[in-house]
């Protein structure tokens, strides 16, 4: 049952949008999708959003477009479709998702899913095409607007949860701070925006890197493995060709509560306290400083702002 507090979250998002600040619209809906994944009113809300800011009419028009790193958000790859081509990168939000209680066709169609093989293709990749009618390379007909088989992540995990702890393994020589500013921009935005404690460690990548990384933590952090934590990890690929590994800790209570229904709310009594927040460049800085080995000690912990 749709609760007061999503009702008037998705009414500030619909005036936001109406105001063209796409961003500030954008906000409320995930505020919302945070706390309820599957409410289908913020789930077509946000396709619809994304679905528009993908045009580039719209976000020349917009006062406040979505940035790439919002449009990459990990909480939306369910709501995309992907082609199922290999090496093939295209990803779409499928007028299905933003629009499901119409029937509705968009011409070109920027992709479809196989009736026969029910493989998803984009429209570069569709078998053949004729006016409407499409064609998969099967000779199955495409439906060209079908629920979404969902896009591959390129950001880490995003929880309704604190994020208090972060570890970096990084494969070479570690990159200036600026460097380190860009990589948590475009994958792991929650660093900036929750100020957790950071670690790295760096130069050379152990073989087996996930296990290496819980093993550091074991060593030096054995309270985040507590039940009162949540750990997830991530290896990525940097734009240079080197690996990278992101350890993220979260506190096991809800980040955002809806207030209208307390009674879903999770005890919150034992959550960690906050220490001293410092700058990120400086709190970056004397982190590389401090690791500069694989088998080094990670660096003291630090907060980011």
């Amino acid at each position: 049952m749709t609760t007061q507090w999503v009702r008037d979250q998705m009414s500030r998002a619909q005036q936001a949008f109406g105001e063209k600040r796409d961003r500030a619209a954008l906000k409320h809906i995930l505020e919302v999708l945070s706390v309820y994944p599957s409410e289908e009113w913020a789930r077509r809300g946000a396709a619809g959003l994304l679905k528009v800011n993908m045009e580039t009419l719209h976000r020349n028009a917009s006062k406040e477009p979505l940035t790439p790193t919002e449009m990459q958000d990990s909480r939306f790859d369910s709501l995309f479709c992907s082609c199922d081509i290999l090496g093939c990168t295209a990803e779409w939000i499928s007028a299905k998702v933003a629009f499901p209680d119409y029937s509705v066709f968009e011409d070109p169609p920027l992709g479809g899913q196989c009736r026969r093989c029910g493989k998803y293709f984009c429209e570069p990749h569709f078998g053949t095409q004729d006016g409407y009618v499409c064609k998969c390379q099967c000779g199955g007909d495409l439906i060209a607007a079908p629920p979404p088989n969902g896009r591959p992540s390129s950001q880490t995990a995003r929880l309704n949860k604190p994020l208090v702890h972060v570890l970096v393994l990084k494969e070479g020589i570690e990159p200036p701070v600026s460097v380190f500013q860009k990589i948590f921009q475009n994958v792991a935005p929650d660093v900036l925006e929750d100020s957790p404690t950071v670690c790295f460690c760096g130069d050379k990548w152990p073989e087996t890197p996930m296990e290496y990384a819980m093993a550091l933590l074991a060593r030096d952090y054995s309270e985040y493995l507590s039940k009162e934590y949540d750990v997830r990890t991530a290896v990525l690929h940097h734009q240079d060709g080197t690996r990278l590994l992101i350890l993220k800790v979260f506190a096991n209570r809800p980040k955002i509560v809806d207030p209208t229904a307390p009674a879903r709310q999770t005890n919150t009594a034992n959550a960690p306290t906050p220490t001293q927040k410092t700058n990120i460049v400086d709190a970056l800085a004397l982190a590389q400083k401090r690791t500069n080995a694989v088998d080094a000690p990670v660096s003291a912990r630090r907060r980011l702002v």
